[in-house]
């Protein structure tokens, strides 16, 4: 009888095991909410790391990669940009993963 416990422990933990690694899947979803940060730090944040480490501040598109948090296969892709008259840029972007829009 000792023996049927202990081949059941591992199948009990097996589910626990599957929706763990599926909620690690579903974090490249993730909204970050930019309302809620300070973008003039952020870009402050950035400017001082790049200068530290001695190189060019990288493609508006990387550096707001990089400011939102976005993971190494994540990326953003321009899809439209407008100067106002006070020279302020607005961009927006489409987030992918692996190259899948979403």
């Amino acid at each position: 009888m000792t023996q049927s416990i202990r081949r059941q422990r591992p199948l009990a933990l097996l589910p626990s095991l599957l929706l763990a690694l599926a909620t690690s899947f579903a974090a490249a979803a993730e909204r970050v909410d930019l309302h809620g940060k300070d973008l003039g730090a952020l870009n402050s944040q950035y400017q001082a790391a790049a200068a530290s480490l001695g190189g060019a501040p990288a493609a508006a598109a990387v550096r707001h990669a990089e400011l939102v948090g976005l993971d190494a296969e994540s990326a953003l892709r321009l899809l439209s940009s407008s100067t106002d008259a006070d020279g302020t840029v607005h961009s927006r972007y489409q987030q992918t993963f692996r190259g899948v829009p979403i």
